[in-house]
């Protein structure tokens, strides 16, 4: 289990990550680990710990800060991707 935070007594927000492992496609191929996060709202109901929402998410990549939104080069890399496109080297 990852981090636990108390709104109150009764309710916690449980942050942490997560890993799979050893899973196969339906032609028994086997698929590389995957890793990812999750959070989970718990609430206390007569005594018991019972999950009332749960979260989780595989990160991607940051945008890179040269992009565009759209996935578009700004002006000077673009000039750059086309001369490495193309086997130059800066």
């Amino acid at each position: 289990m990852g981090s636990v935070r108390f709104l109150k007594p009764d309710v916690a927000v449980v942050d942490g990550a997560w890993e799979t492992t050893g899973a196969h496609t339906s032609s028994g191929k086997e698929l590389p680990t995957l890793k990812g996060f999750y959070t989970l709202v718990l609430v206390k109901k007569k005594g018991r710990w019972l999950v009332a929402s749960s979260r989780t998410m595989v990160p991607v990549s940051p945008p890179r800060p040269e992009m565009k939104p759209g996935g578009q080069l700004l002006p000077p890399l673009r000039a750059q991707a086309q001369q490495l496109r193309q086997g130059d080297t800066m």
